[in-house]
């Protein structure tokens, strides 16, 4: 089990999330550490008054947990990346099906498109290794991953106490593997980040108010 913090400034987290489902960036080196199914809590992050804080510094703060899912969607930023994957795992006979989509999605931190979606049997780290290798033939720098699935529990006044704050996932335990056999790769185009308030509220002005369970396996 993963923990993940968001942004304090996203309105309607819940909200949003069982319309559309997660979908949160993460470093790209932490896939590794990943499992399919596993499940990742979502949580808001609180720190602890200075004065509660003594000279341990895993004693920082609260993680005010929101939501979690099971990871069983991902995407790349990129979309050379995503067609270069999906065109290799093919090739190997590792594509179990393949739809086009072309649906638009704006939420509270960013929005983007859906090109297509594909159903894989494939592992994670075979999946990283095909995205390293395309980066570095295409000369990308940085390789911008999104992990996503669908709400899998709601949260009301339940909380981690002792949390140190981090932008990626925290390890909880090691347990949460479902053996997922198959697993989705979304290729999105046009990502754009809303950096400020003016465009977060922008995004929340225009979210499409649909269900995108269809782009994660249940």
């Amino acid at each position: 089990m993963k923990l993940l913090f968001i942004g304090r400034n996203y309105k309607g987290f819940k909200r949003e999330t069982l319309k559309l489902g997660v979908n949160r960036n993460i470093a790209f080196n932490q896939l590794s550490g990943l499992k399919w199914g596993e499940e990742i809590v979502c949580a808001k992050y609180k720190a602890y008054p200075e004065e509660w804080i003594d000279c341990s510094d895993f004693k920082t703060g609260r993680a005010n947990k929101i939501l979690s899912f099971r990871f069983s969607g991902m995407s790349f930023q990129d979309p050379r990346i995503s067609r270069a994957v999906i065109e290799k795992l093919d090739s190997e006979g590792k594509i179990v099906e393949s739809k086009e989509v072309n649906q638009s999605v704006s939420r509270d931190c960013g929005s983007y498109a859906i090109a297509s979606t594909h159903t894989v049997k494939a592992e994670i780290e075979e999946i990283q290794q095909l995205a390293k290798e395309t980066a570095e033939e295409l000369g990308i720098k940085k390789i911008k991953v999104m992990i996503g699935g669908s709400v899998n529990q709601l949260y009301k006044n339940d909380s981690i106490e002792a949390v140190q704050f981090s932008r990626g996932l925290i390890t909880l335990d090691n347990n949460g593997e479902m053996g997922l056999n198959e697993t989705m790769i979304n290729i999105t185009t046009n990502y754009k980040q809303h950096r400020n308030m003016r465009e977060r509220k922008e995004g929340r002005a225009k979210r499409e108010h649909i269900s995108l369970d269809k782009f994660f396996v249940t």
